[in-house]
């Protein structure tokens, strides 16, 4: 069953601790709620969450933790917040399921409320988490990542403490803390080699992680040496001749399959190890590869569209768009173009998805062979939103350039998986619209463009 169509409920206790330098003015203030900026500018908040008792269909969350680590940039409810999502390592696999459901916001209640809010997931993972209770005081620990204590703050009554009725959406009454000590560490979105201790640690990504990620490297690595062989004395210039359609098929897929799956492989192994969790054996048999071929199927429409532009525009037998005529022009537009579209609304929304994918994969689970189909389909587009007009680029500078097509899948690599990923489209909108108007100004002093007509290329098999 969905997640959003399981009942659910927990009751426990809660803490959190922010940067702010006075009380909460998210919540205390003469503004509406969470509108009010924060003292520092940008919030960092922890919070602890100690479940007394709790269930999630049949499956019992009695006394277990769970951490969020968020920033936002400026007041809360402008959205755009980072993030991290810590569970108790004393869960098992199904409970790990559950509360990854609940604080992601996938099966509704508070948290699905705010997930609008949310612009970046940074990643979950499970962490050794020790809730304190003594006293008025309250702390939790986390792992090396946060250590974050609060006292409740006393009333006029010297044996009374400060209540706030209906102010937090996590809690109908909220005691108001004193803030005694609190410590975040920076969190990460995840990398590749991340994922090897992950692997380790987390049990949403123990099973069979290691076996899929080499496969899907292994795949990526073949491709390439495949790519390698068969563009070798090609005509790697703007323009080339894309031979026959199952001829260009063929090559875009092994293309396609060597650039993207290093980006891929955190998609790959999200899907994989939560298939694992939540699918019967014969539901999740091959369902894996089925999702990477959904994937690739998007890419593969998209190379189709393109030898059909490609195939139609030659068939019109137009000598205005000659290299030496206004080709370079056009390859300069078509550049310039790529660039401006890392600045779109939609290029944000898909890189944001490519990077931050948990909630997608919680949230929007399809169940079985055909399910994990639609899932990859669902995924490529998204990944084909945040990355057709990087390929753009290649068609632009040479589609069978080795060299171009290994700078387009470094770009693609950094952007989904880099820290600083998310802003690299400003850079790279910069970087080519100054490459546009150099290949139309000066094409012949590009590094590593290869002119069109200036050697004698292999000859393509029809």
């Amino acid at each position: 069953m969905a997640a959003t169509e399981t009942a659910w409920q927990v009751r426990g206790e809660y803490l959190e601790n922010c940067n702010c330098d006075v009380v909460c003015p998210c919540l205390f203030s003469t503004k509406a709620p969470m509108t009010s900026t924060p003292t520092q500018g940008a919030c960092e908040v922890g919070f602890g969450f100690h479940i007394d008792d709790g269930s999630f269909g049949d499956v019992s969350l009695d006394g277990l933790n769970v951490a969020l680590i968020a920033r936002t940039p400026g007041p809360m409810a402008d959205g755009n917040w980072q993030v991290a999502l810590y569970v108790d390592d004393q869960a098992d696999a199904g409970q790990s399921e559950a509360l990854q459901a609940i604080f992601t916001g996938a099966a509704g209640g508070v948290m699905g409320s705010l997930a609008p809010l949310i612009g970046e997931v940074l990643g979950a993972r499970s962490a050794s988490i020790r809730w304190r209770k003594e006293g008025r005081e309250r702390a939790i620990d986390v792992d090396d990542v946060m250590h974050m204590s609060v006292n409740a703050a006393q009333s006029i009554n010297p044996d009374g403490e400060i209540w706030a009725t209906n102010a937090h959406p996590f809690a109908p009454e909220l005691l108001r803390p004193r803030a005694a000590l609190g410590q975040l560490r920076q969190e990460r979105p995840l990398r590749p080699d991340q994922l090897v201790e992950l692997a380790r640690r987390a049990p949403f990504l123990r099973r069979q992680a290691l076996f899929t990620g080499a496969v899907v490297l292994t795949a990526a690595l073949v491709t390439w040496v495949v790519t390698v062989q068969r563009m070798r004395g090609m005509d790697a210039g703007p323009g080339t001749d894309l031979g026959s359609l199952g001829w260009f098929a063929g090559v875009w897929l092994t293309m396609m399959a060597a650039m993207m799956f290093p980006s891929a492989l955190p998609m790959v192994l999200l899907f994989d190890s939560i298939s694992q969790a939540r699918e019967s054996r014969w539901n999740r048999l091959g369902s894996t590869w089925l999702f990477v071929a959904g994937y690739l199927a998007i890419w593969l429409l998209y190379g189709l569209a393109a030898f059909g532009v490609y195939r139609g525009i030659a068939g019109l037998h137009i000598h205005s768009l000659a290299w030496h005529r206004s080709g370079a022009y056009v390859a300069g537009a078509l550049i310039a173009l790529a660039g401006v579209y890392e600045l779109t609304p939609l290029k944000t929304i898909c890189l944001r998805h490519c990077r931050s994918p948990l909630h997608f994969v919680l949230s929007g689970w399809k169940s079985g062979r055909l399910g994990a189909v639609r899932m990859g389909l669902t995924h490529g587009s998204y990944c084909l939103g945040c990355c057709w007009g990087l390929m753009l680029l290649l068609f632009a500078l040479g589609v069978m350039s080795l060299f171009w097509m290994a700078l387009v899948a470094a770009l693609i690599f950094a952007q989904k998986l880099l820290p600083f990923g998310k802003r690299l489209p400003y850079v790279f909108a910069l970087c080519f619209i100054g490459l546009g108007i150099w290949v139309a100004a000066a094409p012949g002093s590009v590094p590593e463009l290869t002119q069109p007509g200036s050697h004698a290329p292999m000859q393509m098999k029809p």
